[in-house]
């Protein structure tokens, strides 16, 4: 570096000590200031090394005067250096990070400020004699910094600790902080993003049109306002991909003017798709209950038809009892509707009990089989069970396990055309026994496969929709509540389906299943019951009444709790059927009063309800019923009531 007069002529005017050193610390000028001050020649100083004069030689002094020279930064630092009577003075840099021991009898603290020189090769160091007066203000100043530092630490931290995705932006718009969720989701890190205008890291448009949208912190720096969170809004990723998300963006006041912009917003896509969940369940719910709506008025279009043909054929026997067998089939497909949506209901609250027994794995499959046949012969299917082991036995419900097999049996008639041959294979793998039920019906399209069991789907396809779509969302529940599974198959639309069943086998054998008691039909002896029936639906007890009257038994009829009460005490039945949900007093209540009565302790209650959870069942324990039915109640079940009570 040219050092010519002039320049040596400049610094010795300056009051300030000041010498200029270069990178590898040797004296390349002192001004007088300095020379005087250390009380030695100037000529002496020049082409020393600064780290000679230093009472502290540390190679760091080397290494800050590096770091001044290519930082272009104010470093903080002290340096002593030595004058001619040996007592050293102690000079303190401002700003940066090298410090030695500052136990030293010195005169006082010296401003110490590094500026790069024009050439990167050198740097000046300007001492200051008298700034020691200034130590207290230094030292305030210092200490200000310093909060300041630490207060710009913890804001970073916290800000870093949001869950939300956090830029903050300057006065002009660039961003100079991102925290960990923002880097995330723009996929760019702060390193990369510092020093950017907005747009060019955080680019947002219309979800709809695509277009782009406003930018949220120039809207800030120019309204002075926050902006609320916009809709419809997504930010482009560098990948291309599209990220919904909500947005706000307030300004940063520092003494009533914007000094910059905090932007907040958060990746909604699990929002999102919770919303279109939500959407998806209510359209299905809708459809859930038009199809209810369907199915409860397809039985009950024939039975209203079978009661008028009963009215005008009534001398036509022939006839009377096509019909009678008509309206008990539509009866029971009613019932069994009814039934199915009970126990979704039981199932998804989790009150379904299973009552286990190690059963004959297709002796239920014959169960379920009769349960379904009249299904399958009204559209001229065959059934073919295929089963070469030798008994298979299963821990199951045995009640249960049927409505699993005969659902299945029921959705291949229903989505199998006429005359299409159903398939059940039995056979075990391990310890798994396996039952698949295969046909050839319209199979199950692949969009469709993975929801097949979900509640109230259905195959959305013209003449393939019946049901409630619950009878598979059954299965599958039922067969896990027995610790097995259940899978769908299918090659796709036309190419028929297979669901396949897996369960534990039992490992030890028993004897085959006891055989049911035989059904029995009404009584056709002279033998008579008093009863008494209680229902605010007076065409539920009259006709039951009448039902009971046919077959010989003697019936008082009330409507109310209260009147069942009254016309209880002098007719004393040895039966009452009361219906829950009475005016006046309700069923529970009555059946207490009754309990309360002396002649009361032997009556046989009976709670007649379209109740049928499990505590409804307790509630009625606890009133004083010995049982409880559930409407519309089967004639044979109410014979096996009364028949014990006229045989005692």
């Amino acid at each position: 570096m040219d050092l010519g007069p002039a320049f040596l002529a400049t610094i010795d005017l300056l009051p300030e000590p000041m010498l200029l050193v270069s990178v590898e610390g040797s004296i390349l000028a002192v001004n007088n200031a300095l020379a005087q001050q250390l009380r030695l020649p100037r000529q002496s100083l020049i082409n020393r090394r600064l780290i000679d004069l230093a009472c502290d030689s540390s190679h760091t002094l080397g290494e800050y005067l590096q770091r001044c020279a290519h930082s272009g930064q104010l470093l903080l630092g002290t340096v002593r250096l030595r004058p001619a009577s040996g007592e050293p003075l102690e000079y303190r840099a401002a700003g940066g990070a090298f410090r030695t021991p500052s136990q030293t009898a010195s005169v006082g603290a010296v401003l110490l400020r590094l500026v790069p020189a024009a050439d990167s090769g050198s740097a000046f160091i300007a001492l200051n004699e008298k700034i020691h007066q200034l130590n207290g203000e230094i030292g305030r100043r210092q200490l200000i910094e310093c909060a300041l530092r630490k207060e710009r630490e913890t804001l970073q931290v916290t800000l870093s600790s949001i869950g939300d995705a956090v830029i903050v932006t300057d006065a002009e718009g660039y961003v100079t902080f991102l925290n960990g969720v923002a880097e995330r989701l723009l996929d760019r890190r702060l390193a990369e993003a510092a020093g950017r205008p907005l747009v060019e890291i955080f680019r947002i448009v219309n979800e709809q049109t695509m277009r782009p949208a406003e930018d949220p912190v120039q809207n800030v720096l120019r309204t002075g306002l926050v902006v609320a969170m916009a809709n419809d809004t997504v930010v482009v990723r560098p990948d291309g991909e599209l990220l919904p998300i909500d947005h706000s963006a307030a300004p940063i006041r520092i003494d009533a003017e914007i000094r910059g912009v905090v932007l907040i917003f958060r990746d909604i896509s699990a929002r999102r798709q919770a919303e279109e969940a939500l959407r998806e369940a209510a359209r299905r719910k809708d459809e859930f209950l038009a199809t209810l709506a369907h199915e409860l008025r397809n039985p009950l279009a024939p039975i209203r038809n079978a009661m008028q043909i009963m009215a005008v054929s009534q001398d036509d026997f022939v006839r009377t009892a096509e019909v009678r067998a008509l309206i008990e089939r539509q009866l029971k497909h009613m019932v069994r509707l009814i039934d199915d949506l009970m126990d979704v209901s039981r199932i998804t609250q989790g009150r379904l009990e299973l009552r286990q027994e190690r059963v004959d794995l297709e002796a239920v499959i014959q169960i379920a089989v009769e349960t379904s046949r009249p299904l399958l012969e009204s559209k001229g299917q065959a059934l073919r069970i295929e089963c070469d082991l030798a008994t298979v036995y299963v821990n199951a419900d045995v009640t249960r396990l049927a409505q699993v097999f005969s659902n299945l049996l029921n959705n291949s008639a229903k989505y199998s055309p006429a005359g299409a041959d159903i398939v059940i294979t039995i056979s075990c793998e391990g310890n798994q026994a396996i039952v698949s039920v295969t046909d050839t019906g319209v199979g199950i399209p692949p969009q469709t496969l993975g929801r097949i069991f979900d509640m109230f789907v259905q195959l959305d396809r013209p003449g393939t929709r019946e049901g409630l779509g619950i009878g598979l969302t059954l299965v599958k529940r039922i067969v896990e509540l027995h610790g097995g599974t259940v899978d769908a198959y299918s090659d796709g639309e036309g190419k028929g389906s297979t669901f396949r069943v897996c369960l534990a086998v039992a490992r030890q054998a028993v004897s085959a299943l006891a055989p049911a008691p035989p059904s029995t039909g009404p009584s056709s002896g002279g033998a008579r019951a008093r009863i008494l029936v209680a229902d605010d639906n007076r065409d539920a007890a009259q006709t039951l009444a009448m039902l009971l009257e046919l077959e010989g038994h003697e019936v008082r009829t009330a409507y109310d709790g209260l009147e069942a009460l009254q016309l209880a005490e002098p007719f004393r039945p040895q039966i009452m059927l009361l219906d829950i949900g009475m005016p006046h007093m309700d069923g529970y209540q009555t059946a207490r009063r009754i309990r309360e009565q002396p002649w009361g302790q032997s009556v046989l209650l009976v709670a007649l309800t379209g109740w049928g959870q499990d505590q409804d069942r307790h509630q009625a324990s606890e009133a004083g019923f010995d049982r409880h039915l559930i409407k519309p109640v089967d004639p044979c079940t109410l014979h096996g009531l009364i028949e014990p009570i006229i045989r005692r």
